[in-house]
C-alpha cells in the first residue's frame, strides 16, 4: 500500500477503547477548539437509526470498517490543512483496525489511505 504524506495542523487523539479520548475531545470543544467526532460510534448510531442492531453491524467486520473509514475520509476531506483541529481518531486508526482484524485492504480502502 502506498501512502501520501500531507502536512496539517491537526492533532489526533488516539488510543484504545474507553481510554478517555472522547472525554478529552469534549473538554477541548468546551474550551472553544475545533474538534471532530469519533466515527465508529457515529456509524453505529447511524445504522441503528436505520434499523440495524449492533450485532448485525459487528457480524460483517469489513463492511463496518469500510463504513467507518468512509465517514472518516469524508470528514477529513472537509478540514483545511492549516486549521487547528483535534480529531477523535483519524484515518490511520481506521487502517490500523484493518490490520488488527486481519482484513485485506481492498481497492477502495487502499486508494483512500
Amino acid at each position: 500500500m502506498q501512502t501520501k504524506k500531507a502536512s496539517t495542523n491537526w492533532q489526533v487523539i488516539t488510543g484504545g477503547p474507553s481510554t478517555g479520548k472522547t472525554t478529552v475531545i469534549n473538554m477541548l470543544a468546551e474550551r472553544g477548539y475545533k474538534t471532530t467526532i469519533e466515527h465508529a460510534r457515529h456509524y453505529i448510531d447511524t445504522m441503528r437509526t436505520e434499523g440495524q442492531t449492533v450485532e448485525e453491524l459487528r457480524s460483517n467486520r469489513k463492511k463496518f470498517q469500510i463504513g467507518v473509514l468512509d465517514m472518516q475520509i469524508e470528514q477529513e476531506a472537509s478540514i483545511l490543512p492549516q486549521d487547528l483541529v483535534f480529531l477523535d481518531r483519524a484515518i490511520p486508526d481506521a487502517m490500523a483496525y484493518y490490520q488488527f482484524l486481519k482484513l485485506d485492504y481492498d481497492e477502495k480502502s487502499a486508494h483512500r489511505s
